[in-house]
């Protein structure tokens, strides 16, 4: 027989064994008998493995996966993992490392059939024990190993300190649904070995089934990563910030590998994974600006930050948009784009943070830790057990605005008319026949802020007043507390023409009257008042218009006699019944702004 027919012996050996038609013992026999007849000198999978690299391969962290760094010192004893942060021993890395790579051999043996190292198992036998004997487990144990953390890994990533005690914040949610990291690695620990070993690379010797391994990979480290990014940005620290940035910079590689290897076999996975390394590498540059924020002692240029974030924030919302479009499973591209959305919506935050940063604190050297620890007292005060990012946004614009008009920087709808208080506090007068007459002191005169909106309702028994054959006229509620109380004022009232008049002639509210700050946001004021209508006979159906934040003057008044004293809130209007509110003053930064409770 020549060389040709003994080539298509062997062949036919190498797919009789692969189908479990022969045992491996009569396969090396018959192997070895005809191989020395063509020359066949070394068994192929012996010739790969020769042919491997000889590299350094670097002990991995028993606490996350990650690669550990070389000791630069023989007597080390420990090093310090650079993404997880924790601290083990060289040893007892090494140790577990050997254990798993024995493990995978007797693995591999098993599974494989003992076609292993020092077989003549060739590349298509290799191929076919990869697809039907060796992946399906992987991909089983991967499944189960990141079953749990597939809801939430690609949820919100980027957060700071002002967000801790937000109660619906997307990211502290993320993280308290996530599953513990040492539970998760334990899980992960013994895949990522598997698919990362060489033994098994032998077997993965096309494009598809590098690129199979690969994806199993990646699911496994990415837990790892997203977990550490997470955990670190939780409690930011000089190290935390370093750490948090070292886990994105590796996602951003996984994830760029993903796409050069998978472009031509599954272009979706491959945009997908762009999109996924785009974002990546716009959170290490925004955890970069939070750690110069935090850190540094020199004067921050705040417009140039501020620009510089929301220019991320932009980013990030169009990679969002590309996620979306790469025609991955909803499954996949619904979270992952959420969470980039939710990211943008905090860095912009930031970004306002910073601006308003810029107004009282960043003149006067103040650290910006400083003024963020004032701002987190101020959010705590204002907000409510269901406040959300949305809200967060809207206070900050709102408390910003505030401060810029009070400053004379900024205009907004003030009605500042006080000529109806003398006249309002004496006719609310009281006699007593045994306290006699009420004396009245004026004792604070104020501003205070309300959302404003335009009610057009139809003509209903109770309605006294009328436009044509519809009723009308505006509604408002409070927007300094969030006690969801509205009052309607009819078109016939004067305070109606001074609104109109006040938004048609936008004035600054200035020093000479103290202004509360808003802490509704207009979201929460709309939904206050269509409950209000859709609840009160006589509004029930009525279309509420939204229009604007507005300031009214209030006066504070003191009713008393010799035996007793009393005291009431008297707005502009007999329609608007404020409730007692107390009014304290809070410190953000180099100014101070003044709170209702």
């Amino acid at each position: 027989m020549d060389n040709i027919e003994m080539e298509k012996i062997l062949d036919a050996l190498d797919r009789r064994v692969a189908l479990g038609e022969i045992d491996i013992g009569t396969y090396k026999k018959l192997k070895a008998k005809f191989s020395t007849q063509v020359g066949h000198s070394e068994e192929p999978i012996s010739a790969a493995v020769s042919a491997l690299p000889k590299e350094a391969v670097s002990l991995q962290c028993p606490g996350c996966m990650a690669p550990l760094p070389l000791p630069s010192d023989p007597s080390q004893v420990s090093v310090v993992c650079d993404y997880c942060g924790g601290t083990f021993a060289l040893q007892t890395a090494s140790e577990e490392m050997d254990r798993l790579k024995s493990d995978i051999r007797k693995w591999i043996s098993q599974v494989a059939g003992n076609a292993g190292i020092g077989t003549t198992v060739d590349e298509a036998s290799r191929k076919f024990i990869f697809n039907d004997k060796l992946l399906p487990p992987l991909k089983n144990a991967a499944d189960r190993a990141t079953d749990i953390f597939s809801l939430t890994r690609y949820q919100s990533l980027f957060t700071f300190s002002l967000l801790t005690g937000l109660p619906s914040s997307p990211f502290h949610q993320t993280l308290r649904s996530a599953p513990n990291l040492n539970y998760l690695v334990d899980k992960i620990k013994e895949t990522v070995v598997r698919v990362q070993s060489p033994e098994i690379r032998l077997f993965a010797i096309g494009e598809k089934e590098q690129y199979e391994l690969h994806a199993l990979e990646v699911r496994c480290l990415e837990a790892g990563y997203l977990s550490n990014v997470r955990h670190h940005l939780a409690s930011p620290t000089p190290d935390g910030f370093h750490k948090a940035k070292t886990n994105l910079h590796a996602l951003n590689e996984l994830y760029n590998t993903t796409n050069q290897l998978v472009s031509a076999i599954d272009p979706s996975l491959a945009a997908f994974s762009d999109a996924l390394a785009t974002r990546m590498k716009l959170l290490e540059e925004a955890v970069n600006i939070l750690e110069d924020l935090f850190c540094s002692a020199d004067g921050v240029m705040t417009d140039y930050v501020a620009e510089n974030l929301e220019s991320i924030a932009e980013k990030l919302e169009q990679t969002a948009s590309a996620i979306e479009a790469t025609g991955m499973k909803p499954r996949e591209t619904v979270p992952a784009a959420e969470g980039t959305r939710n990211d943008a919506d905090t860095i912009r935050i930031l970004a306002t943070c910073v601006r308003f940063y810029g107004q009282c604190g960043a003149e006067a050297g103040m650290p910006f830790t400083t003024f963020l620890a004032n701002l987190e007292e101020m959010v705590d005060k204002a907000q409510t057990p269901s406040s959300d990012l949305r809200w967060l946004s809207a206070f900050l614009s709102n408390l910003t605005l505030h401060m810029e008009s009070t400053a004379g920087e900024a205009s907004l709808p003030v009605v500042s008319d006080f000529g109806w208080a003398e006249g309002r506090m004496v006719a609310l007068v009281k006699s007593s026949f045994l306290g006699g007459k009420e004396s009245v002191d004026e004792e604070r005169k104020i501003l205070l802020p309300f959302w404003l909106a335009e009610l057009d309702f139809s003509q209903q028994k109770g309605v006294i007043f009328k436009k044509g054959s519809m009723a009308s006229g505006l509604i408002l509620t409070e927007a300094m507390r969030h006690n969801k109380q509205c009052f309607v004022i009819n078109s016939s009232d004067p305070l109606n023409e001074q609104c109109y008049g006040a938004i048609r002639s936008r004035t600054t509210i200035g020093y000479s009257t103290p202004a509360v700050v808003p802490v509704v946001g207009s979201d929460d004021a709309l939904k206050y008042m269509k409950q209000f209508v859709s609840s009160t006979q006589g509004y029930a159906g009525g279309n509420v218009r939204q229009l604007q934040l507005i300031y009214l003057p209030v006066i504070g008044a003191r009713y008393y006699t010799k035996k007793s004293e009393r005291r009431e809130i008297l707005a502009p209007s007999s329609s608007i019944a404020l409730s007692h509110f107390d009014v304290r003053s809070l410190r953000i930064g180099t100014k101070e702004v003044l709170f209702a409770r």
